[in-house]
């Protein structure tokens, strides 16, 4: 009687499938608003971590599209270094950044540089990474994110709220609400944003 043994081999663990999604804003309007940031990370399609914040002081120079941007960027892999992750896809919808830290544009603003290289020396730190751009309804969660961290600062600090356009573009709505009621009563009969009404209401 012969005896046979089958030999299965062990299965192999299929790596990890790490997703960052990106995205940063400047609102009321772009440069010189509230710049903010917002960052997911999926694994294996499912969502293990989100964060947003404000990417620069409210109001200043730093603050642009492509500062907070690049703020959400770094953020991201600040985070996935930190868990030990190695591999990688990095994925955003500002065409700019992407093709910038691909190396098919190059970076010329002064204020972008030092972010440009703190977001190569990270991406270096990982054995593979990969960039890629997507459409801005495939990032939905990280530009939500950065919508959040506006209304909540703008809910935490209405009096620094300022008009994002109009012949009182820039002032806060609180000074225009003392010498210029009417135009405020006038706007909210118009196609405005809901934060922008709420807060014009509370000056009301």
């Amino acid at each position: 009687m012969q005896l046979s043994e089958e030999k299965t081999k062990p299965e192999r663990k299929r790596p990890t499938k790490i997703e960052v999604f990106f995205d940063g804003a400047c609102e009321p309007f772009n440069p010189g608003g509230v710049a903010t940031w917002g960052f997911v990370v999926m694994e294996s399609g499912k969502v293990i971590k989100k964060e947003c914040g404000l990417a620069c002081e409210p109001y200043t120079i730093k603050s642009t599209n492509n500062y907070a941007e690049y703020t959400a960027l770094i953020k991201a892999l600040e985070y996935c270094i930190q868990k030990g992750y190695s591999e990688l896809t990095v994925k955003g919808d500002s065409q700019l950044v992407i093709r910038q830290i691909t190396g098919e544009y190059s970076v010329r603003s002064e204020k972008i540089i030092p972010l440009y290289k703190k977001a190569i020396s990270l991406a270096y730190k990982f054995k593979k990474i990969h960039f890629v751009w997507v459409r801005r309804e495939s990032n939905e969660i990280a530009d939500n994110l950065s919508k959040q961290a506006y209304i909540s600062y703008i809910k935490e600090h209405k009096e620094k709220m300022v008009m994002p356009f109009g012949k009182f573009r820039g002032k806060p709505i609180a000074w225009v609400a003392q010498n210029a009621k009417g135009y405020l009563e006038w706007l909210l009969q118009q196609n405005i944003r809901e934060e922008l009404k709420q807060c014009i209401q509370s000056y009301l």
